[in-house]
């Protein structure tokens, strides 16, 4: 598709997360622009860009797929440029700083800062962070061939409000305070359950990390215990969601 017929296509499309901020058309067409030029030189048929305004912040989706001309021949020049897109992110979206990307690496999938996929690419993934405060739905991925080309380049940027950043830096329930709530609600379940759990027994919890959302209460613990996601408020202390992960 041309840059041409591209954009024309942008402009006629509807947005389709209206309730994020107000949508930004002009801005979505700089970023692909920029992106063009600099990242990936020959497009594809199929790009995604959702943008919206909040104030000087952008916030949104974009999802750009092609070829680059440029290579990046080593793991350390697949890094820099992994990171040239962050700090471009940074710079572009007008983030605060009291926010940084971060190269992920480690977690539940034990990632490695430069992750093989299935497909034979390598890809670099970071995560938006408040000090040691992941934001959840903020991601940047970008995928390189085995040449060393840009293919994929991923990001999100979920509505980053002031009082995110208050509440990571406010008061907050400690994680074994989480876990006793989580403790004190998986005791009210039936010795039967869809999410494998056993009442009245010590809970085995994976990967209890605090989260930032930005939506009330901004700030929340996530983990998981046998076949359940938990979420609970890191400011109260209760019990928000528990989520099954069992298909139905």
């Amino acid at each position: 598709m041309s840059t041409k017929a591209f954009l024309t296509v942008l402009l006629l499309l509807p947005s389709v997360a209206m309730a994020q901020g107000v949508p930004a058309d002009a801005d979505a067409i700089k970023l692909f622009m920029f992106y063009h030029k600099n990242y990936i030189q020959n497009m594809g048929s199929m790009q995604q860009l959702d943008i919206f305004r909040d104030g000087p912040v952008l916030q949104g989706f974009i999802q750009l797929s092609g070829i680059g001309t440029t290579t990046a021949t080593t793991p350390a020049k697949v890094m820099a440029a992994a990171q040239g897109v962050a700090d471009d992110v940074r710079e572009r979206f007008a983030i605060p700083a009291d926010y940084r990307w971060v190269v992920e690496e480690g977690g539940l999938r034990n990632r490695k800062p430069i992750e093989m996929t299935a497909s034979d690419r390598r890809s670099v993934a970071f995560m938006l962070m408040i000090d040691k405060v992941p934001v959840k739905r903020a991601l940047i991925e970008v995928t390189f061939d085995m040449e060393g080309r840009t293919r994929i380049i991923t990001i999100s940027v979920p509505p980053l409000r002031p009082e995110i950043v208050a509440a990571v830096r406010g008061r907050s329930i400690t994680p074994d305070q989480a876990r006793a709530a989580i403790q004190a609600d998986a005791d009210t379940m039936p010795p039967v359950n869809d999410m494998m759990i056993a009442p009245k027994k010590p809970v085995k919890l994976v990967d209890l990390k605090k989260v930032a959302i930005p939506k009330p209460p901004y700030i929340v613990y996530e983990t998981y215990l046998e076949a359940a996601h938990y979420t609970v408020d890191a400011t109260t202390g209760k019990v928000m969601d528990r989520m099954s992960l069992q298909t139905p």
